[in-house]
């Protein structure tokens, strides 16, 4: 098991997430709490895939803290990048895009509830 699978394996231990539905996802997979309002994600690359551009919520704000490792949080609309480490947190608000790249686990706490109906792909050249 790599480093990456262990934390990803402990985080879903600690939360007792073990039986909670498991998806794929471009750069990794993750797992959702039976009421969406929380997730825990394995990240090795980015999400979303590149050719699907960046993940944006029309209602639900994710905040991010990363568990184990490092990633790079790009956000359109302004654009910024968030460098972060284990321990660092993040909040994706509603209406911004954004693209998650690096090797971490996070734990992404959700408000309201996820609902998949409200989430969409843009493309950068499509929001000036």
């Amino acid at each position: 098991m790599t480093p990456l699978e262990l934390a990803y394996a402990n985080a879903k231990s600690w939360h007792g997430a073990q039986a909670w539905p498991e998806f794929d996802v471009p750069g990794g997979k993750v797992v959702v709490s039976p009421d969406a309002t929380l997730a825990i994600v394995y990240t090795d690359g980015r999400y979303p895939a590149q050719s699907e551009g960046y993940h944006l919520n029309e209602r639900v704000t994710e905040t991010e803290e990363v568990l184990w490792g490092a990633a790079v949080v790009e956000l359109l609309d302004p654009q910024e990048l968030q460098v972060m480490q284990a321990g660092d947190v993040v909040a994706l608000a509603p209406g911004r895009p954004y693209s998650v790249s690096g090797k971490c686990v996070s734990l992404i706490r959700m408000d309201p509830p996820w609902d998949a109906s409200q989430k969409r792909f843009v493309h950068a050249a499509l929001i000036d």
